[in-house]
């Protein structure tokens, strides 16, 4: 790899060389030699060559990693491209809520945390001042879920991350009832979908 980007670098400046000459000669109403015509067609035609042989190169090692690829599990998968620290052996679902506290603890809920496997009750992240709904589905989230998380909230900042959006009846009753709404996707997408949410981002 590193022999072909020296090789690449080489012929760039070879090109920048035959123009710069070229453009000087004709500011300077010089005329231009033969052999300098003879010494751009080889640089050009050293430059076609490369390229072509650096798309096979490439083609060939895609192919390969997608042969390779094909043949790994979706956990392998997950950490070929994500690796070690995206926790692939991990649930998305359980990525989800650990990027959503940590999204919460930098919007000041500085003791926001994921909340015991199976203790749901429709929050997945709690703090003293917060209850967070995470939801990693492919569906949008309803205004069902959203009711949920209101009555387990207790009075606390009701905040609902879902990976595929809301319904048009769940974003109505989020913006009567003062929940903020994020849409989230891993592996550190986190982006305000209603005004509530907006605040928090501005630190409103």
């Amino acid at each position: 790899m590193i022999h072909r980007e020296r090789a690449w670098i080489a012929l760039t400046e070879a090109v920048a060389a035959c123009r710069d000459h070229l453009l000087y000669a004709i500011r300077n109403a010089i005329q231009v030699p033969e052999d300098y015509f003879t010494w751009a067609d080889q640089v050009l035609r050293r430059t076609d060559g490369y390229l072509a042989a650096d798309r096979v190169v490439s083609d060939a090692l895609s192919d390969r990693s997608q042969r390779v690829l094909d043949r790994m599990s979706p956990e392998q998968q997950h950490r070929f491209w994500w690796g070690d620290s995206a926790a692939g052996s991990d649930a998305e679902w359980q990525q989800a809520e650990r990027l959503a506290a940590q999204v919460l603890r930098q919007f000041g809920f500085d003791d926001a945390v994921t909340t015991a496997a199976g203790a749901d009750a429709g929050v997945d992240v709690v703090g003293a001042a917060v209850a967070a709904q995470v939801k990693y589905a492919m569906k949008p989230v309803g205004r069902p879920t959203l009711q949920q998380l209101m009555g387990a909230a207790h009075g606390r900042i009701a905040v609902c991350f879902a990976r595929s959006g809301y319904s048009k009846e769940a974003i109505g009753y989020a913006d009567r009832a003062g929940i903020a709404l994020f849409r989230i996707h891993l592996p550190i997408s986190v982006t305000a979908v209603n005004q509530f949410a907006a605040r928090m981002v501005n630190g409103g």
